[in-house]
This record gives structure tokens, C-alpha cells and sequence, in this order.
């Protein structure tokens, strides 16, 4: 092999050229191009340089080939020259050194060098004796790693193609004093162990690879166990076969035999005196033909795995291959390597290496007792019978994903915390409720899957293990980790894949990759498929929501366009047949009416993305209240069927863990147990049809804190604030109190009178199901595609949500009208709306007007004389009447409220400014501003909230 001096680092290349893009600037410096978004492209469209996912500038001519390629390999083709020409010309344009390039003490010495032998040809040279191993197993010996053919690399070289050319390049590799280099010595390979070895940029460490043709399967340590096992002559008669010159000589059987999952962890257990094999991967399973060979030779073979998620499937996945897999017996290194960051055997010993081998030694053999087989039954020769061992049976069920786990709840009585145990089974992340019978079914179907004797299955079927205070509640407990959401994502499980939705992308995620738990009823029962987009919301300069509608693809949308078109009757022809169906504008509108309709659409769906995301933020912590737009004649004359307990319902499927309760039977009587059978797990609580006199505000300290649940039946369930519900209502009637601190803590979506029953405003009834051909929406026969429409639809709902700290602004006018209305009630309204009415025209009454307020000289302010109000209210509603402080908080929500003009004050004055002293109340001082008219009103307008009206340009309220 030909070698040259030079050392060409580049790494150091492509950091002093910004990982080749000064390269190829300077290369088409003439040509003309223009710039993207991760790199430059031509303008006659030929070719690019674009950054590749590994970090590299590449380029690419689209007419000679589609795959790009790098600045050693392009200046190989160009100069027809090789690797190491390509770096002399690079490291040149660039004034690179290539004699004393600086390296870390942690890197070995590499040279890449000119050679004409084929791809794969390697040499390699060992030094005389095997002695840096304490890098890696501090109580390594020479002795043993010559027992496994295990020696210490002086030098080594590898003849590879360089990338994306026919060239070659021999590359040289030299162990240094901190970089030690080891090798497996076999007939037709090497495989290098290389400690010390890190990740690349690209992601490749050289920690562990191959000298020559690696071998399909291959177990290392076999060679030094048959020789163990020659020396003890065991008796075998296959391949692996250890010929024996005496026909009658017993074996000698060792005491063990370790499977390893790696080299490292094969020699750590090694150094500790123990025989070992291992295999290329830990991913390789022993046959039941190899097996048979290890207990021809040792009493126990022993697997010792790692405690990663990996290591744990692999060991029962060997454990449970076969009957003769099930004696082997697995030893898991101690757990709490997981939290010091560590999981596999020789990291343990590792951790011991300032102790004697003597004392390490001692350890392991204590560790070596835990070590436990996935058979879990014993023969008792004696009685010739099997008998159940108890504690390898909860080792057996709990590799097979059984566990007890513990709800927090509180005792009734005493109000002391105590939980309820359950048991669950979880494989592959997904978890199952389940039962003592459950559990021996399962043991009793695995029995007969693996056509163990009939005398084992009759051991279990009479085994009192699995009773209800017996052996089974010995199962380990376990903590779930089910939480899938943060401030700004949201994960959704499906059949086929997992999504994780934030912002601005929806990610897939395989299962295989997944550390979070769902519970099996919790997977969306399909598969996921993107669809394209469904809408664009933008935010001008005011921080105004607009939206553009791109497609009404998903009936969901088209059920929330219509119920926030508010003056659909504007499209309507005069059979009120709607001309306009699923469009959120219409010319038929002005602007003010079609940016209204659109308002009302945006906030729907921010109200759907807050209960689709499952993470509580405290700043961001709301209930959901939906209500009806119309208002009735009566506040009992609640029209309802608007569809706005669809639009929740549509969130069942994305939401599977969710309850819904009938709202008109919460009252005071079961208020206390409305939280009846909502745990940590529930994440929607929906209260339908809710009864208006129910106080909401109720809620409030709820979804801000720390919740324990009253259930019927007596159980109490604590749930802590990150983990409580989602609360949604639904209700024909409006909340009785609605201060600021409601508004607060209330999204609210109001629902037009699209969908409604015919009656004296309209000539025909409508519901949801018509605009869709009679079809219900999310019934048993709705179809894929449109589940998968709606789906999508509602993930751009949820990342509206998680873009946008602030809820949408929406006109709250129609529910406070609705809300004092229903406080007022219908008698106190009519007669606040004639009275007032009445004092607004003088002429109507001059005695009233005259008798019942007068203007205070000092202070220009009109004072009404409420305690004649009074009397009059009484006389004219008799029975209908409400007492003093009632009326008193009545007239004052009719002016705040519906009016829109609130009292200033109530003070004790004299009749007329000369009389008796009684209570008046004021509005705000008279103004003689002469350009400041009284505004007047038609009365058919004076009490029609629904409309915008400008306020009058006065001072005075009336």
C-alpha cells in the first residue's frame, strides 16, 4: 500500500468555509443565481447548492443527476483527479495547513492516503500486549481478553470508495496514548471497539465497526467456552459439538453461563470470573439449537440485559420464546443506574472500580441470587406434582406488562388521603384496565399457547394466587406516564401513527418511538391522514382576527360557519330557502355585518382549540359556555336547537376520554357529586342542556385549582390542578350573574338562529341533520374520509388556540341583554321598559315625570326618586312584586345592563328637593352643552339589543 505524509482535517475544511458554501460561491461566482432559503440557486433552473439534512452544502445538476453531492467529490470529477489531489487543491484555494493540523486528545491520528487495492481490503497491526482496557473494565486482565481473542490495535487501514464518485482512498488509523483501539480477532474479520470514540456531525461514531466481511451471525466467546468445555468433556454430537473420547464420561457442568448484550458488558462480567458469550447485536435472540448446546455445558445460563426500553423487550421477548427459552434465567443490572443516567451491567461494574475485585466480586454473586427465569413453577419429584413459585410468577407477569397502580382518593369520613388499587396491563405504551380473572386468563392462555402439560394448566386454574387479597395484588406498583401535552403542543394518538401538533406543523411519530402511555380506550379508531388546509386566520395591525375560508371540505367547519351566520335571513329568498349555505360573507351584508359574522366564526373555533388541548394554563384557564343568539319573547321562551351542543359533542372523537352530564339535573340537591366519576385521566367535562338557575360561578375556583372529586357512592377522587378537566356548557338559558370576573373566566360562543323550530318567525324548522341530507353528524355511519376531514379541521382550531394568548374580542351585548332580562324577570322588565320609556317623553305623563325627580341647583345632577318607583312597581305587579332590595338591584341592572346607562349613586334625598327625605339614585351630572342634544329613539327600537345602535350624544341618561 502506497502512503503519503499529509493529513488532511475536513472538519477544519468545512468550518473555514462555512460547510462548503464559500466553496461554491466562489465556484459559480459568474453564473448567475439567486439566493433561497438554505442556499443559492441557478436562474436557468439547471441545478442548486442547498444544504443538506446533515449539515453540508451540496451541489446538484438536475440534468446529469438528482442527488447532490459534496466539495471533495465534485472537485474529484472536475480535475479527474483523486481524494487526495481533491484536498490538495481545496486546502490550497483555502491556505489550510495539511502537516500540523491540531487534534484533540481524544481523536486518534488518521491519514487518508492514494492506494489502487479494491474496496474492503484492510491490515492491521496489533501491539504486543492488551493493556489500556481499564478505560472500559477496570478488573480486565490480558489473560482474559486473550481467552476471547480480545487485543489492543496499534494501527489499522481500510480501503473505502469516497462518496459519490469510483474513487478510492486508504484510510489510515493510528491508536494514540489517550485513544486507545481494540479488536474481536477472527479468521475472516475484525471488529474494532474503539471506547472513546464520539458522534460526528452527521451522527456516526466509529465506536463499533468491521475489519474484512462481517458476519450474519456470529457469537462471540464460543471458541473460548468450548475450550472451557473440552477440558470438562461434555457430552454433544452436533456442530457446535465437543468431541468426547470416552462413552461413558459424565459432564462436568459449569456453574454458569452468561449471555451478554455487547462486548463491554461480555468482558466487564468476564473480568469478574465468569464465562461469557455474545452476539453482534443486542437485538439477536439465541436459538433454541444454541441453547441446547449452553445447557449441555452450565447448570444456569444467565441473561443479563440492559434496562432501557430495548433491553427490557429483548429479554422477554428470549424469556418467552420457547420452553427452552423460559429457563433462562434474566438478571437485570440494579435500577438505579437509571437514575444516574447509566443502564447496562458493565456500567455497574464500571461504577465499583475503586473497590477489590474481592468485594465487587461478592456483589455481583449477591446480584446473581435476584437473577429469576420467566418458569414459574417448580416439579416436586417427591410428590410428582408442579407447584406455583410465587415470586417468579409476579416476575413473569410483570415482564408481561401487568402492574397495580394506586388512585389517590380521600376517605368520606376521616378526609384522610387513601387510594384504590387497580390493576392494568400495558404493552407497547398502551394501557388496559383489568381484573384478578384477567390476569389468570391470561397466564391460562399462554399455558396453552405454549403446550406446556396439562398438569401445569391444572396447577393454575386451582392457584388461590390470583384472588382478590392474594399473591396478585404483589404485582410492582407503577406511576403512568400519560401526559402528551405542553404549553404549545398537543399529541393525538391514532391507529397507525402519533401526531404531535404545535403551532405552526403536525408531526408524525411512530409508536416504536414513543415513551408516553395512552390508555387503549383513548386511541382514535383510525388512521391518520393530513388533509389539506381548511382556513388562514390573520391579525392585522390592531391585533383584529380575520379569516380566510380556503376550502368547506369538513362538515364540522360548515356546521360552525352556519351557526355564526347571524343574518342568514339576509340570504334567505322569501320562503326563507337560504341562497348562501356554508359561506361566512355575503354581498347581501354590509361590512360591518359580514366582519361580525366572521368574529363570531374565529371565536368558535379558538373556544374548540381551548377544549381539543388538553395542557392547563392558569393565565389561559376557562370554562367553555355556548348559548343561543335569538332572544324569546319571554325569558322561559328559550328557543335552543341552534346546534350549539353538537359543535361540543363533534370534540368526542379527538377527545375520546371525556363525560357529559344532563345540566337540568344539577340543582342544589346533586351539586356535590357533579364531578361523579371524573379522575386525572377524564380531559372534557361536558354539562348539556345546563339548568339556568344553576350558578356557574361555581365552577370558578375549580378550574384554577386543585380539585377533589365528590362521586356517588362516597368515593372522592383528588385531582391536581395540571390534570383536571376541561369544562364545557351548554345551555338554552343564559348565566344569572355575569360580572367581570365571569367574563374572566368565560369563552363564550353564541349560536344564530340557522338551525331552529318553526314558530311564529319562521315558516319551517331546520336542524343540523338537514344541511347535511339528513345525515347525523359523527354517527356510526359517517365516513372516513369525512372523520378525517373533520379531524384536520379541528387541529387548525387547536393550533389557532396554541398561537394566540389572548381570546378573540366578541360582541357580548345579546348574552347581558339575555342575562338581566332572565334576572329582571318578564313582569319587573315590562314594567322598567314602560316606565322608562315614560319618563323619556314627558308628555306622555307630566304628573309622573314632575313627581319623581327633580335636578339638584348646586350640582346639576338629576336625582329619581326610587321609593316612589316603588310603589308604583307594586301597585301595578301585585303579587308579581319583589321586595325592596330586590327592586333596588332589579332597576339598577335594567340601567346598567339594558339601558346601557349605570347608576352613579344612591343617596337619601328629599322629595322634589323639599319633601320628605326617601332613597333617589342619579345617573351623571346635567350638562348645558347646547351642541350636545338629548338623542331620542323610536320605542320599537328603544329595548332591541341585537342591533347596533350609536350611544346617545349626551350627558343625560334620558
Amino acid at each position: 500500500m502506497e502512503s503519503k505524509s499529509k493529513i488532511f482535517d475536513l472538519e477544519l475544511f468545512y468550518e473555514k468555509t462555512n460547510d462548503g458554501l464559500l466553496f461554491w460561491e466562489q465556484e459559480f461566482s459568474t453564473e448567475k443565481t439567486k439566493k433561497t432559503a438554505k442556499g443559492f440557486s441557478f436562474d436557468n433552473g439547471s441545478s442548486n447548492v442547498t444544504k443538506s439534512s446533515k449539515g453540508k452544502y451540496l451541489f446538484t445538476n438536475f440534468k446529469e443527476n438528482s442527488k447532490g453531492i459534496d466539495v471533495v467529490a465534485y472537485v474529484i470529477n472536475r480535475d479527474a483527479t483523486d481524494f487526495i489531489g481533491a484536498c490538495n487543491t481545496l486546502f490550497a484555494q483555502f491556505q489550510l495547513d495539511t502537516t500540523s493540523v491540531a487534534k484533540p486528545m481524544h481523536l486518534p491520528t488518521k491519514n487518508w492516503l492514494d492506494t489502487t487495492d479494491e474496496v474492503g481490503k484492510y491490515e492491521i497491526e496489533y501491539l504486543p500486549a492488551t493493556k489500556n482496557t481499564n478505560v472500559f473494565a477496570p478488573f480486565l486482565t490480558e489473560k482474559i481478553c486473550n481467552q476471547y481473542d480480545f487485543f489492543e490495535v496499534e494501527k489499522y487501514s481500510t480501503v473505502r470508495k469516497i462518496k459519490d464518485t469510483e474513487k478510492t482512498t486508504l484510510l489510515e488509523v493510528v491508536a494514540t496514548e489517550n485513544y486507545p483501539i481494540f479488536g474481536y480477532k477472527n479468521k475472516d474479520f475484525v471488529k474494532i471497539y474503539e471506547p472513546k470514540a464520539i458522534k460526528n456531525k452527521d451522527g456516526y461514531s466509529s465506536k463499533h465497526h468491521f475489519l474484512g466481511t462481517k458476519p450474519p451471525r456470529h457469537i462471540y466467546g464460543y471458541e473460548n467456552l468450548k475450550r472451557i468445555a473440552n477440558s470438562k468433556k461434555p457430552v454433544a454430537n452436533d456442530e457446535f459439538s465437543i468431541v468426547d473420547d470416552s462413552d461413558d464420561a459424565e459432564p462436568e457442568l459449569l456453574e454458569y453461563v452468561f449471555i451478554a448484550t455487547g462486548g463491554s458488558d461480555a468482558l466487564n462480567i468476564a473480568s469478574l470470573g465468569y464465562d461469557v458469550i455474545w452476539y453482534n447485536s443486542e437485538t439477536e435472540i439465541i436459538s433454541e439449537y444454541e441453547l441446547n448446546f449452553l445447557f449441555e455445558v452450565a447448570k444456569n445460563i444467565i441473561y443479563v440485559p440492559d434496562l432501557d426500553k430495548t433491553g427490557i423487550k429483548q429479554a422477554v421477548e428470549m424469556g418467552l420464546m420457547s420452553k427452552k427459552h423460559l429457563k433462562i434465567k434474566m438478571l437485570f443490572p440494579p435500577q438505579e443506574l437509571q437514575q444516574r443516567g447509566k443502564k447496562d451491567i458493565a456500567d455497574w461494574v464500571r461504577e465499583q472500580k475503586n473497590e477489590t475485585l474481592a468485594s465487587v466480586k461478592y456483589k455481583f454473586s449477591e446480584l446473581l441470587q435476584q437473577a429469576k427465569e420467566f418458569e414459574f413453577w417448580d416439579y416436586n419429584p417427591k410428590r410428582a406434582v408442579y407447584q406455583v413459585n410465587n415470586v417468579r410468577l409476579i416476575n413473569f407477569l410483570h415482564y408481561n406488562g401487568f402492574y397495580v397502580y394506586d388512585i389517590p382518593q380521600m376517605d368520606n369520613k376521616s378526609k384522610r388521603a387513601i387510594s384504590e388499587k387497580i390493576f392494568l396491563k400495558i404493552e407497547k405504551n398502551v394501557i388496559t384496565k383489568t381484573e384478578p380473572a384477567d390476569v389468570k386468563m391470561f397466564v391460562v392462555n399462554w399455558l396453552q399457547k405454549m403446550l406446556l402439560p396439562l398438569q401445569i394448566q391444572e396447577m393454575l386454574t386451582k392457584s388461590i394466587f390470583f384472588g382478590d387479597n392474594s399473591g396478585v395484588k404483589l404485582l410492582p406498583r407503577t406511576e403512568l406516564n400519560t401526559i402528551k401535552t405542553t404549553e404549545k403542543s398537543q399529541m393525538y394518538f391514532y391507529q397507525n401513527t402519533i401526531i404531535n401538533v404545535t403551532t405552526d406543523k403536525v408531526e408524525k411519530i411512530p409508536y416504536s418511538k414513543n415513551d408516553i402511555q395512552i390508555w387503549k380506550k383513548n386511541i382514535i379508531p383510525r388512521n391518520y391522514l393530513e388533509k389539506p388546509t381548511a382556513t388562514k386566520i390573520t391579525t392585522n395591525d390592531e391585533g383584529v382576527f380575520d379569516i380566510e375560508i380556503i376550502n368547506t371540505d369538513s362538515k364540522y367547519l360548515r356546521l360552525l360557519i352556519n351557526t355564526s351566520r347571524f343574518y342568514w335571513l339576509k340570504d334567505a329568498d322569501e320562503n326563507q330557502i337560504d341562497k348562501n349555505q356554508f359561506q361566512i360573507t355575503s354581498t347581501n351584508l354590509t361590512e360591518a355585518e359580514n366582519t361580525h359574522q366572521k368574529q363570531e366564526l374565529i371565536n368558535k373555533m379558538y373556544c374548540l382549540g381551548h377544549l381539543a388541548h388538553e395542557h392547563k394554563i392558569k393565565q389561559k384557564s376557562y370554562f367553555v359556555l355556548g348559548t343561543d343568539h335569538a332572544i324569546g319573547k319571554s325569558i322561559t321562551d328559550n328557543k335552543g336547537g341552534s346546534g350549539k351542543s353538537v359543535i361540543v359533542n363533534g370534540l368526542y372523537s379527538l377527545v375520546p376520554n371525556h363525560l357529559e352530564r344532563n345540566g337540568r339535573e344539577l340543582n342544589k340537591d346533586t351539586e356535590r357529586f357533579k364531578y361523579t366519576d371524573v379522575d386525572d385521566e377524564v380531559r372534557l367535562l361536558h354539562f348539556d342542556e345546563m339548568n339556568m338557575h344553576f350558578d356557574l360561578s361555581k365552577f370558578f375556583t375549580d378550574i384554577t385549582a386543585d380539585v377533589t372529586c365528590n362521586w356517588k357512592g362516597g368515593k372522592m377522587v383528588y385531582v391536581p390542578f395540571e390534570f383536571f378537566t376541561k369544562i364545557a356548557v351548554t345551555m338554552n338559558a343564559v348565566p344569572k350573574d355575569l360580572s367581570d370576573s365571569f367574563n374572566r373566566r368565560m369563552l363564550n360562543f353564541e349560536c344564530s338562529s340557522y338551525y331552529h323550530n318553526k314558530n311564529d318567525d319562521f315558516l319551517f324548522s331546520r336542524s343540523v341533520a338537514d344541511s347535511f341530507d339528513g345525515q347525523t353528524l359523527w354517527d356510526k355511519n359517517y365516513k372516513i374520509d369525512d372523520w378525517l376531514l373533520d379531524d384536520n379541521f379541528l387541529i387548525e382550531c387547536l393550533q389557532f388556540y396554541l398561537a394566540h394568548d389572548k381570546k378573540p374580542t366578541v360582541d357580548g351585548q345579546n348574552l347581558i341583554y339575555r342575562s338581566a332580562r332572565q334576572e329582571i324577570r318578564d313582569a319587573g322588565f315590562n314594567f322598567f321598559t314602560d316606565f322608562f320609556h315614560n319618563f323619556r317623553n314627558p308628555s306622555a305623563d307630566v304628573d309622573v315625570i314632575e313627581n319623581i325627580s327633580y335636578i339638584e341647583k348646586s350640582t346639576k345632577i338629576q336625582w329619581i326618586n326610587k321609593a316612589l318607583i316603588y310603589e308604583i312597581y307594586k301597585k301595578e305587579l301585585e303579587n308579581d312584586a319583589k321586595k325592596p332590595t330586590d327592586f333596588k338591584r332589579d332597576i339598577e341592572t335594567f340601567c346598567n345592563k339594558i339601558l346601557g346607562t349605570p347608576i352613579k349613586a344612591f343617596a337619601k334625598k328629599k322629595e322634589n328637593g323639599h319633601g320628605k327625605t326617601v332613597e333617589h339614585f342619579c345617573f351623571e351630572p346635567v350638562t348645558t352643552d347646547t351642541e350636545k342634544p338629548v338623542a331620542t329613539q323610536n320605542d320599537d327600537d328603544l329595548f332591541s339589543p341585537q342591533e347596533n345602535k350609536e350611544e346617545p350624544k349626551t350627558d343625560l341618561p334620558f
